[in-house]
């Protein structure tokens, strides 16, 4: 086995002018698509939890607000219930994300960023015009009632990942390889807009 995560060895063993060798470069391929894949499926779980997370968040009210809402931040100011997570007065925290996913979105992209997992995620607060009902504003009068979007990348293309993905409101992860210059179509990243070359996963909920 290899490693913390105890993988069966991945090195195939190769037959050459008689004898046996270890084939060390498709032994190296396979243990990078095993991480890229571990990596996007725990980038997707993320997606999905984000859905599920605002959702709950928006059951309730929160701070004396008079409309249920999305939450337009991850992190809560200190002393209020405006995002997804926030710390309780004996230091725990609480909410509808737990305080490591909540440090990793809350952070977004930038050159101090540390990816989770290999990914980094963006909050997204509108919509463009290719997704489902138009362009519009997620934020009215103050308000996130609009709706609410999710985007992730790979930190390193082909290293920690290679797709892209996106969701929103409705529950659909979309998912698009943005190929070498990933981090930066990312970066310039502030809509829910996927166009016909994005394409649907599998994860509908």
């Amino acid at each position: 086995s290899v490693g913390n995560d105890d993988w069966p060895l991945p090195i195939p063993i190769v037959k050459r002018n008689g004898k046996w060798y270890f084939d060390s470069k498709a032994g190296h391929d396979e243990i990078l698509l095993r991480r890229v894949g571990a990596n996007e499926l725990d980038a997707l779980e993320i997606c999905r939890g984000f859905v599920e997370a605002q959702h709950e968040y928006a059951a309730e009210k929160h701070d004396d607000s008079k409309v249920n809402q999305y939450a337009q931040k991850v992190i809560s100011t200190p002393g209020k219930k405006d995002g997804l997570a926030w710390q309780n007065p004996d230091g725990t925290w609480g909410g509808p994300v737990g305080e490591e996913i909540a440090k990793a979105l809350e952070q977004g992209y930038s050159d101090k960023a540390q990816p989770f997992h290999g990914y980094f995620f963006k909050v997204l607060k509108g919509q463009g015009p290719a997704a489902p009902m138009g362009a519009m504003d997620f934020v009215v009068g103050g308000a996130m009632i609009g709706g609410f979007a999710l985007a992730a990348a790979p930190a390193e293309y082909k290293v920690t990942g290679v797709q892209t993905f996106m969701v929103s409101h409705a529950g659909i992860v979309y998912q698009k390889d943005l190929g070498a210059e990933t981090l930066k179509a990312f970066q310039s990243m502030e809509r829910f807009d996927p166009d016909k070359t994005w394409k649907e996963t599998d994860d509908q909920w």
